[in-house]
Parts: structure tokens; C-alpha cells; sequence
């Protein structure tokens, strides 16, 4: 359950990115008159409406099933992608239980990149030296929550209960 929530919410995000990404160069400024650019242009060839026609009988049948090899090339590269990145969790861990080296104290935090022996599971070379160098990155700050690379600690942990009852009365 807890995995299925963690890829949900990286895919949530990953699609926030790219449409974000998309919408981005869109500008809603006026055209000058010589740039507008007209649908009915599409349809239209010579100046003259294009004469479109239906499909025949034989022309369905022929196109029938086409779009099978379409999807058995996706799950292939699905499949290369899954073992190009290897599993989520090697890349983003959101919430869970780590340790503060430069604290030397339990604590509960996000996690990114994995250690040497996790890093071989990713397929790709280059995306192994990537996930290393996101496990080294550090993020600003001199306090004991931005102190080791590749964490960000939220909260001391004491002992799990008293965590999940916090959480239970906020």
C-alpha cells in the first residue's frame, strides 16, 4: 500500500512537471493581423474546401487491429524503462524512519539517491551516476535538518509511538 502510495504521488508530480513545462512558452498576447493563423486553413487545399470521404468497407477492415503492435512496442518500452530506472524507491523516498549522521540521532525525514549495493539495481550506467550524485547533493541550511546529503530530517524520533501520535492529534 505504502508503495503504491509513494509511485502514485512521484507520477502525480512527475505529470505536474511536464504539464507545467508545456504550458509555460503559452503567451495570451495579441496577433498582429498578418500572424493570425486560421483553423479552416487545415481543411482547405488550394484555396477550396477539401472533399473528405468515409472509409470503405475494405479500407476498415485493412486498418482493423492496427493499433496492437502500438501497444505491445509501449509495454516493451515501459518494461526497458522500469529496468533502465529500477524500482522508485532507489531515486525518491517521501517519509520515513533515517538517521542523522552529523547529529547522531534517529529521526524521520525524505531520502534521496541509495547507497552502492541498492545502486546496482538501476539498470542504466548513466543513470547509476546520476543517482549517486543526487545521494551526494545536499541542500542549503546549517541546521541538523539539512546537514547530510542526500536527507532532509522533519522531526527527532524518539520512539515510533510517540511520532504516530502526534501526527494522530494535528
Amino acid at each position: 500500500m505504502k508503495n503504491r502510495l509513494t509511485t502514485l504521488l512521484l507520477a502525480s508530480l512527475f505529470t505536474l512537471i511536464i504539464s507545467t513545462a508545456a504550458y509555460a512558452g503559452v503567451e495570451q498576447t495579441q496577433a498582429a493581423p498578418g500572424n493570425v493563423f486560421d483553423v479552416g486553413l487545415l481543411f482547405e487545399e488550394d484555396g477550396q474546401p477539401m472533399e473528405l470521404a468515409m472509409l470503405s468497407e475494405r479500407e476498415m477492415e485493412e486498418t482493423q487491429g492496427a493499433w496492437i503492435p502500438a501497444v505491445i512496442a509501449g509495454l516493451f518500452a515501459i518494461r526497458f524503462a522500469r529496468y533502465a530506472w529500477g524500482p522508485i524507491k532507489h531515486w525518491f523516498r517521501p517519509v520515513g524512519k533515517s538517521h542523522s549522521r552529523s547529529s547522531g540521532f534517529d529521526t524521520y525525514g525524505a531520502r534521496w539517491g541509495t547507497n552502492r549495493h541498492y545502486r546496482e539495481e538501476i539498470g542504466s550506467s548513466r543513470l547509476r551516476d546520476l543517482n549517486a550524485r543526487l545521494r551526494d547533493t545536499r541542500l542549503p541550511g546549517n541546521g541538523w535538518r539539512t546537514q547530510d546529503p542526500g536527507h532532509l530530517h522533519f522531526s527527532r524520533r524518539v520512539n515510533d509511538r510517540s511520532w504516530w501520535d502526534s501526527l494522530r492529534r494535528w
